[in-house]
């Protein structure tokens, strides 16, 4: 073959491999008003701590107290208005990415063509939405992770790596949605399973839904984050060699609520159904509880009928329902400002990198004034006490600040005591320096009118 031919192919070759890179990195055109809006933000992971709210889309979060916030989420939708105005506000955006297809994949290696395509998506996703932030969600993974099958593991470990390479914006960066505690891998121990995904995700943050209902720990209803799973948690990641300053922790802003099979009075255990006959509890009918319907629904009568469960530190609620088959008992378990403000001071306590908002569309919208207050309430903490100098102090609702209170009006007495009496001290020593002065003996004149020989004496 001719050498100009060889020329002619060689060239046309090359050109069909920038068409294609041409094409398949042209962006989309910018979704907002503002062009700016779709510039990436500067990165500043090394200032501060992260503040991120998850939203589905289903609220006004245009009425979020967005100085509170440092990173917006977008969990399933990729709204781009969301974007655009979290950029304008100078906030981050971030994408979730679901493992759910993946999961499904026996070969998880890059041979494989659905893999490949299915990486190629998530990246043009993650490009053409400008997210600043890409959030793996590991969750659907995990029963693959805790076998001990050593090479399923390597192809996940590679699947990780090309995944988060294939984010050149923004570049080598990716967190991930991991459970509460590290994963064990068969026989081996955690460290091995964390070790392997420390390599690919920056962050890890703890899904709030994670604190399944496992064999030994009994069937009956309970918070949605025992405060004693929290703590073991983090000390097992850290333990495993996963740092504090990684780990960022997923509170969420909704409860469930548990039918109950048995429920106690005098104990308030609400015992659950056991799963197939085995000892695995069923929570499948629990239902999801926003505090949005939490204070539309009872209001303030929750909040003050709650009962206060110290091992858990969160409060429940328990309520009947009538249906066909009889009466049955229900316990409800939220999430109120103070078990917000316990997990908040232990994730400044621990140095955690952040909080994560799950989700803000969960928190309610009413305009009435106790709810009104109370939202502001729990938007307004969030940054300027949780991750600013100096401790959280309690406050907002009534229920739980009657001491607080008490010292408040203490003070108040004492300092306007004080006050007054600085006051009247004043006014006696001006009325002492502008009276008239009497001359000497000048009382002495009032007894002329008195005589020895009076009878009346």
């Amino acid at each position: 073959m001719p050498s100009t031919y060889k020329k002619l192919i060689y060239d046309t070759f090359i050109l069909l491999i920038i068409t294609v890179l041409c094409v398949g990195n042209k962006r989309s055109p910018c979704a907002c008003r503002d062009v700016s809006n779709c510039d990436y933000l500067p990165k500043n992971d090394e200032v501060g701590k992260e503040v991120f709210v998850l939203t589905n889309g289903s609220s006004e979060y245009k009425e979020w107290h967005w100085d509170t916030v440092t990173t917006v989420v977008d969990e399933d939708k990729h709204n781009l208005d969301v974007m655009c105005y979290a950029h304008s506000q100078h906030k981050k955006y971030g994408i979730i990415i679901k493992l759910d297809d993946i999961a499904a994949f026996d070969d998880l290696s890059s041979n494989n063509t659905n893999v490949i395509s299915w990486v190629e998506e998530f990246r043009i996703k993650a490009r053409d939405t400008r997210a600043d932030v890409v959030i793996l969600d590991l969750m659907p993974l995990i029963p693959r992770l805790t076998k001990n099958e050593k090479d399923d593991r390597v192809q996940i470990d590679l699947f990780l790596a090309k995944l988060k390479q294939s984010f050149l914006s923004p570049p080598g960066k990716m967190d991930c949605i991991v459970p509460w505690k590290p994963v064990i891998s068969g026989s081996d121990d955690s460290e091995s399973v964390s070790s392997m995904l420390a390599k690919s995700c920056d962050r890890f943050m703890l899904s709030p839904d994670s604190y399944t209902y496992i064999e030994g720990y009994g069937c009956k209803a309970r918070a949605t984050i025992p405060i004693t799973k929290l703590v073991l948690g983090v000390d097992e990641y850290v333990t495993a060699g996963i740092t504090e300053e990684r780990l960022i922790m997923a509170i969420p802003w909704h409860g469930y609520s548990y039918p109950c099979k048995s429920y106690n009075e005098t104990t308030m255990v609400c015992k659950l159904h056991n799963k197939d006959n085995t000892s695995t509890c069923d929570v499948t009918n629990r239902e999801r509880v926003p505090i949005d319907d939490v204070l539309r629904w009872k209001g303030i009568q929750v909040l003050h009928s709650g009962h206060w469960n110290n091992a858990y530190k969160a409060p429940c609620h328990v309520f009947k329902k009538n249906t066909s088959s009889g009466t049955t008992y229900h316990q409800l378990w939220y999430e109120d400002v103070e078990s917000l403000r316990i997990k908040y001071q232990f994730a400044k306590d621990m140095n955690l990198k952040g909080i994560a908002i799950w989700t803000g569309d969960d928190l309610s919208k009413s305009k009435v004034d106790f709810v009104h207050d109370f939202n502001s309430e729990m938007w307004s903490w969030i940054l300027h006490d949780l991750l600013g100098k100096g401790e959280i102090l309690p406050r907002g609702h009534e229920k739980f600040y009657y001491a607080n209170t008490v010292t408040g009006v203490a003070l108040g007495c004492l300092f306007g005591g004080m006050l007054l009496g600085i006051v009247f001290t004043c006014i006696g020593f001006r009325q002492i320096k502008n009276k008239k002065k009497t001359p000497p003996f000048a009382k002495d004149l009032e007894v002329e009118d008195y005589h020895d020989d009076s009878f009346n004496l």
